[in-house]
């Protein structure tokens, strides 16, 4: 006899945790007792890992009623990180200051508690935190690091170099006091972050020592570092800098041969193209939810590209400060991204909001990790402006094709968004202010 399994899964959230303990084959007869003629027990619901979609509607909607006045709210509530890891997390920043902390008074909560998010999620299972700590620890690389070269492209010091057979970009860890601004730790935490809150491919990074280690710098010069963070590199990968050129590139033979020139609009088109047949409207999507979040992941053309038909994000090392912040960042997002988006794109992206309200923010650092609270409120609101902004689009053109990319729906989005950040900012008139984030 099969043995019950007597704990719940934890991940991925995206899957349920429920199936019947018994499986119904109609070539099969059900046995039945001739003495009492009672056929067996009907089927019992249990946690067992059964894809809670192979439930029937009547089905789901009675365990999510049973399961939201069962289950109370209080069980979502982030655990606190051990501390066996308090001593690893010293080794890049000490742990002083949550990002996102409501300060103890709670006459200075502020505006956020007159908002809830539109969307409530379903308290219990689906909402445990996913801890990623542990990843602050450092390992030590000295003699296993080979063919190092100058790292030539972006803003950052550091230098290319293989370990254990596997080529690695290596980022300089900065010595000094640690804050938000850190880069190293936020872009630890912001890549995580889209990768287990959006569902983002992020390339494998890890904190690493090289006693005695040293870098060329922008200048040619030879400087001392030892602690790094590597990230290897991706097969495959091309990024959205590289598309654009090999787009131009292409429009412009093509044009060449039929002896015209080409516009602007024919390249933009081209370029979107081959990034809808790469990792489809679902991953723009995702991309445009992701630039929300992360400051200047949409204007950096290095910061993102695709890789076997994914999405992948290999550098978010900026966020904002404070709720204020965020929403002005967001409101920015659908002009910075050069790409159109469609009806179908906000479609995407309210139901990647609408998942996100199903998770909790990962554990990473004090320092950088959301409230619950607040990365809730940031999720509903931006939520219900994608919801906002389809609305007002379909009421005002209603023959517009839902897969036709448009300026104009770049532009609703962010009118809405402006709306979320002025509906905001006259709440904190008449309460007090939210605290910034982070020291």
């Amino acid at each position: 006899m099969r043995e019950k399994r007597s704990h719940f899964k934890s991940k991925p959230p995206h899957r349920s945790t429920y199936q019947t303990q018994h499986k119904f084959n109609p070539k099969q007869r059900l046995p039945v007792d001739k003495k009492r003629n009672k056929p067996l027990e009907p089927f019992v619901f249990s946690a067992c890992g059964r894809d809670f979609n192979q439930l029937s509607f009547a089905q789901q909607v009675l365990f999510i009623l049973a399961l939201s006045a069962l289950i109370s709210p209080a069980g979502a509530t982030p655990t606190k990180q051990s501390g066996a890891q308090k001593g690893t997390q010293k080794a890049l920043v000490p742990r002083t200051q949550t990002f996102f902390a409501q300060p103890s008074n709670a006459s200075t909560t502020g505006a956020l508690s007159l908002y809830r998010p539109v969307t409530q999620p379903v308290p219990g299972l689906l909402l445990k935190p996913i801890d990623m700590s542990h990843t602050l620890t450092i390992q030590p690389v000295t003699g296993m690091i080979r063919d190092c070269n100058q790292k030539t492209n972006g803003v950052s010091a550091g230098k290319i170099c293989v370990i254990k057979d596997k080529k690695y970009l290596l980022k300089v860890c900065e010595e000094g006091e640690g804050d938000r601004y850190s880069n190293i730790l936020l872009g630890m935490h912001n890549l995580y972050f889209v990768q287990e809150n959006i569902g983002i491919d992020v390339p494998r990074i890890k904190l690493v020592h090289e006693k005695n280690g040293r870098y060329i710098s922008s200048s040619g010069d030879v400087m001392k570092a030892e602690k790094y963070l590597a990230s290897e590199f991706i097969e495959n990968f091309t990024g959205f800098k590289s598309i654009i050129t090999q787009c131009t590139r292409s429009v412009i033979k093509l044009n060449h041969r039929k002896g015209s020139t080409p516009d602007e609009l024919q390249i933009k088109r081209a370029i979107r193209e081959t990034v809808v047949e790469q990792i489809g409207e679902s991953g723009i999507a995702k991309l445009a939810v992701a630039g929300t979040f992360v400051q200047d992941l949409v204007m950096n053309e290095g910061n993102w590209g695709v890789a076997n038909g994914k999405l992948v994000v290999i550098d978010a090392d900026h966020s904002p400060q404070s709720i204020e912040e965020y929403l002005t960042e967001a409101m920015k997002m659908p002009g910075n991204i050069n790409l159109d988006f469609s009806i179908q794109t906000l479609e995407h992206m309210a139901a990647t909001y609408n998942q996100m309200l199903y998770k909790r923010p990962i554990l990473f650092h004090p320092k950088v990790d959301f409230t619950v609270k607040n990365y809730e409120f940031l999720v509903s609101r931006f939520l219900t402006a994608c919801t906002q902004a389809i609305d007002k689009i379909k009421a005002t053109h209603p023959h517009l094709p839902s897969d036709k990319p448009l300026k104009l729906v770049n532009r609703v989005l962010s009118n809405t968004l402006r709306a979320q950040f002025l509906d905001y900012t006259q709440a904190e008139r008449i309460s007090p202010p939210s605290p910034a984030l982070g020291p």
